[in-house]
């Protein structure tokens, strides 16, 4: 909590569904927003075929609400779908990257005023 104190807000940007970020996300979003910072967390959802990848994203996301934390989600099946059309994968990642922070600056416009 050391990183953290003073702190009045933390944003957590994670991709959830594998080991790190779903289980290590509830735990620092949790700790934080116990110590009294503000905490929003920014994730995007593996693709429903990842089913098991899937199922420990949801878990994650219930413990985040489950401890009031503000969510941002973007899930990979609505992304997939706005990608139509550009031809590489690594084309549809940097994509991914600019949508979530375009999002986040939106979001944080919005907050602000």
């Amino acid at each position: 909590m050391d990183l953290i104190s003073g702190a009045e807000r933390l944003v957590l940007v994670t991709g959830l569904g594998g080991g790190t970020g779903t289980g290590a996300t509830p735990a620092l979003a949790t700790m934080a927003r116990e110590g009294g910072v503000s905490v929003q967390v920014v994730a995007t959802l593996p693709l429903r075929l990842e089913k098991r990848r899937r199922e420990q994203a949801q878990a994650a996301v219930d413990q985040l609400a489950a401890a009031d934390i503000d969510l941002v989600l973007h899930d990979h099946e609505d992304m997939v779908i706005r990608h139509a059309g550009h031809a590489s994968l690594d084309d549809y990642f940097l994509k991914i990257d600019q949508w979530v922070v375009e999002d986040f600056l939106t979001r944080e416009t919005h907050h602000a005023q």
